[in-house]
């Protein structure tokens, strides 16, 4: 981002160590022989900060597959406002995630300590035992 004599890069800075999901034989709806519980929430949370702007910002969210099976959904939104000068919009509601990418939220200014959550829906024994992996991607953009 460039104003007259001003260039600034923004830098988003995720607090995260990865997300994963071991599905068990605890995760069955009702024991052997039944299937298994269909959505899962991420934990712990992911924290983002958003810094170096000079003004108005939007955030997309992406995915990146490595080994995926699209008939599970992973959705995300936006938990917090963190805090900072500026002020955030958007981005409350679970929102799909894929991989064209989509608007996620927006904001002004600096802000720290976004708290973002994951899901995934779908999870069934039809699905096929294996190890499915994808990454998410925030793309942040002067607006």
């Amino acid at each position: 981002m460039c104003s007259e004599k001003v260039c600034q890069a923004i830098t988003a800075t995720l607090s995260s160590s990865g997300w994963t999901e071991y599905i068990a034989n605890d995760d069955l709806q009702s024991g052997a022989g039944s299937d298994l519980n269909a959505n899962y929430w991420s934990w712990p949370d992911v924290y983002m900060d958003i810094t170096g702007t000079l003004g108005n910002w939007q955030v997309d969210v992406s995915r990146s597959d490595i080994n995926w099976n699209t008939d599970i959904m992973i959705s995300t939104r936006r938990l917090s406002d963190g805090t900072g000068s500026g002020t955030i919009a958007d981005g409350t509601s679970w929102q799909t995630v894929n991989i064209t990418g989509n608007y996620f939220f927006n904001g002004t200014q600096d802000r720290t300590g976004i708290q973002v959550k994951f899901t995934i829906a779908n999870v069934s024994l039809a699905r096929g035992a294996g190890a499915y992996t994808t990454t998410i991607i925030y793309t942040v953009y002067d607006n």
